[in-house]
């Protein structure tokens, strides 16, 4: 997984290629999904990963439903 810093800096880099968006919220956004809260033993994040990273719990757990959480237009 990538740290929060790889977030930070593709964030960055979309930023100067999608105009009209917020860059606060949009920089908030993109680094958000990594700052769980860990448990003792750092094993697990409250919010989950799947929650965060809007993922169907599969097996595999590389499927991104993003039809279910977000309703995108005009990109």
């Amino acid at each position: 997984m990538a740290s929060w810093m790889v977030h930070l800096r593709i964030a960055d880099e979309l930023l100067t290629r999608i105009k009209g968006l917020n860059e606060e919220t949009f920089i908030l956004g993109n680094i958000a999904p990594d700052s769980g809260v860990p448990n003792k033993d750092w094993s697990s994040f409250t919010p989950p990963g799947n929650v965060t990273h809007y993922r169907d719990n599969d097996k595999d757990k590389t499927h991104i439903n993003i039809d279910k959480y977000v309703s995108v237009r005009g990109y």
